[in-house]
């Protein structure tokens, strides 16, 4: 059976699995795109009704571009690292002595306390239902797959966030934990603040791999979702644009 990472061998010569093979990453940035154009070309035949706009306000708009910037840092300079192998100084190394990989390691910091910001303030100050899991967003997730295969006319009441947003929400949480360890644990180790057993740092670049792939197929997914119609009024809103009223039928 193939594997999913390439061999690679440690200073004593003993061989491990190391990064994520190149043709995985390109099969899953494909089949993102695919899903995307297969779910446009279904819903331009059957459309759930719009949602009411979801009024963020300006703590949630700063976090969300904040996040946006820094996913897109981390993602650049980890495609740089992934592909290149070397930490290859950007255009501003040789007036500052950043490198690609300092680049994604203070990203990565300054993304991690975010999260962790984010998440106290949703407990403390935000409306901590809205996000609650529950099993009834499966049961509603699962009405919109039947909804969305034809074999059901019923859809979900739309509310601030459906059950795909939450279920999103909850994943994402899930991958940022996964990649923040990991990337956490291998600077500590590269930088001698803590030194790691050889075999869990090699896991950890597995997961960090792996959870990074996962969250570059969902950001492809978020932005082809955030422009559908059905959603338009909520990125308008993000955006700092005037939001209309919606009440007719759009997009999924």
């Amino acid at each position: 059976m193939p594997s999913l990472f390439q061999k690679a061998s440690d200073i004593p010569g003993h061989a491990y699995d190391s990064r994520l093979i190149s043709s995985l990453v390109w099969a899953g940035i494909f089949l993102a795109i695919a899903f995307c154009a297969i779910h446009a070309i279904r819903r331009a035949r059957g459309n759930p009704m719009s949602k009411p706009p979801a009024r963020y306000n300006f703590n949630q708009k700063f976090y969300h571009w904040g996040n946006f910037l820094l996913l897109a840092g981390l993602l650049l300079s980890g495609a740089v690292l992934f592909f290149r192998r070397a930490p290859q100084p950007p255009l501003v190394g040789e007036r500052f002595g950043l490198t690609w990989l300092t680049l994604h390691e203070w990203m990565g910091l300054l993304f991690g306390l975010g999260v962790v910001a984010h998440a106290v303030a949703a407990l403390i100050r935000g409306d901590k239902k809205s996000m609650e899991p529950s099993t009834q967003e499966f049961r509603d997730a699962a009405t919109i797959w039947r909804n969305f295969m034809g074999w059901t006319r019923d859809y979900p009441a739309p509310g601030k966030y459906d059950a795909l947003q939450k279920l999103y929400h909850h994943v994402l949480a899930l991958l940022a934990i996964a990649f923040v360890g990991t990337g956490s644990l291998m600077w500590l180790s590269a930088s001698r603040m803590f030194l790691s057993a050889r075999g869990l740092i090699h896991f950890c670049r597995q997961i960090h791999d792996l959870s990074a792939l996962c969250l570059l197929i969902m950001i492809v997914a978020h932005f082809y979702f955030s422009i559908l119609k059905v959603n338009r009024q909520n990125l308008r809103d993000m955006a700092g644009l005037t939001v209309k009223e919606e009440g007719s039928a759009a997009d999924d």
